[in-house]
């Protein structure tokens, strides 16, 4: 976990700190969304590959599965809100 605050805290320091190229800057929306879906797609991989979460699938039962579907979709459409109203209309803001 403190190696995701760090990263996080050295780019925003960065980010703060020099100014990006434009071609940086403007794709830095896609940078992410493509960040997100490698990052789901390792963790589907990982709990696919899990034999003890497959075995456990039956007990889990729908709402289990539900719930992680749910949870799953719900972070991907915050992410992609949050990409929309903050990051697109920020074009013209210069770091």
């Amino acid at each position: 976990m403190l190696l995701i605050i760090l990263a996080l805290a050295v780019g925003f320091i960065f980010g703060s700190w020099r100014k990006l190229p434009q071609a940086v800057a403007s794709r830095a929306g896609s940078i992410m969304r493509l960040g997100l879906v490698v990052l789901l797609f390792a963790m589907g991989v990982s709990i696919g590959s899990d034999p003890q979460v497959i075995g456990a699938l039956s007990r889990l039962g729908v709402q289990a599965v539900g719930m992680a579907v749910i949870s799953t979709a719900g972070s991907a459409l915050l992410a992609h809100l949050v990409e929309r109203l903050f990051i697109e209309r920020g074009e013209d803001v210069e770091s």
